[in-house]
């Protein structure tokens, strides 16, 4: 039993300090996104969705470059970058649907109105979050040992 949680102790570190990088990668992504789609909006008048759609796009390609280089980093990691990027902006693309789908659920089912889009956005951003970090770690960036 010892050396079984022995094993485990530090694949369960490691998975804790790449899901806190994920999560700091994340957190500029969100800065990039929250910002941009504010800018959009505020600035220009566009619309909400538009907006959204543009701001997730800028967050997704800042986000892979720095989840390719640092968050998971392995040199294991024997896919060319294209590759990457391509499974990368399939898992994002669902993020988008995602993000979208609870934005629109929030703001016109639930009636919470698109003056507060800032609120949507965040909640969305949540379930996002997980769905991209199991979603890249697991399939985009998964190494293989062998």
């Amino acid at each position: 039993m010892k050396i079984f949680l022995k094993n485990k102790i530090p694949r369960s570190r490691d998975f804790i300090a790449q899901f806190f990088k994920f999560a700091v990668v994340g957190t500029l992504g969100t800065l990039i996104d929250f910002g941009l789609l504010n800018l959009l909006v505020i600035s220009t008048g566009a619309g909400v969705y538009f907006s959204a759609t543009l701001s997730f796009i800028a967050a997704v390609v800042n986000n892979f470059f720095l989840n390719k280089y640092w968050t998971f980093k392995s040199p294991y990691l024997t896919k060319k970058s294209r590759d990457l990027f391509i499974q990368f902006l399939i898992v994002s693309v669902i993020g988008l649907g995602l993000n979208l789908t609870i934005m629109y659920l929030l703001m016109d089912i639930f009636h919470l109105g698109h003056e507060r889009y800032n609120f949507a956005k965040a909640a969305a951003v949540v379930v996002v979050l997980v769905w991209n970090f199991l979603a890249n770690k697991f399939w985009t960036f998964k190494v293989n040992k062998a």
